[in-house]
């Protein structure tokens, strides 16, 4: 569901927030940016200012994570998604399921990057 869409104002870069379920959301750039996940968000987060049609890149990653500490919604997670040894997917996959997102990394990786990262880090899916 996109209800809404802002640019941001760093033309080479793309944030995506989704929100998961009972309120847990992921924030996540590309060009090696992080990801970020939260328990909650609160409402004055600036990914619920749907008529700021231009965000900094700064805004909706350092400057939200600290924001939400000052209002005591802090990230549990910042991940740099880099690289091809699956260790940010890793980290990724471990969080969400602690958290409650219940998520196997075959559902997220295609075939093929599931059995690297099987032969990695083995599967312990908790459900």
């Amino acid at each position: 569901h996109l209800p809404e869409f802002s640019r941001v104002s760093d033309a080479n870069r793309s944030i995506v927030h989704v929100q998961l379920i009972d309120g847990k959301h992921l924030i996540e750039g590309t060009h090696e940016c992080k990801l970020w996940i939260y328990p909650k968000l609160d409402d004055s987060a600036v990914v619920f200012r749907y008529k700021v049609k231009r965000v900094s890149y700064r805004d909706l990653t350092l400057g939200l994570s600290e924001k939400m500490a000052i209002k005591g919604t802090p990230h549990i997670e910042s991940i740099t998604h880099r690289g091809h040894n699956y260790l940010w997917q890793h980290q990724a996959i471990s969080t969400l399921n602690k958290i409650g997102v219940n998520i196997h990394p075959r559902d997220v990786l295609s075939e093929r990057d599931y059995l690297k990262y099987k032969r990695s880090y083995g599967v312990s899916y908790g459900v």
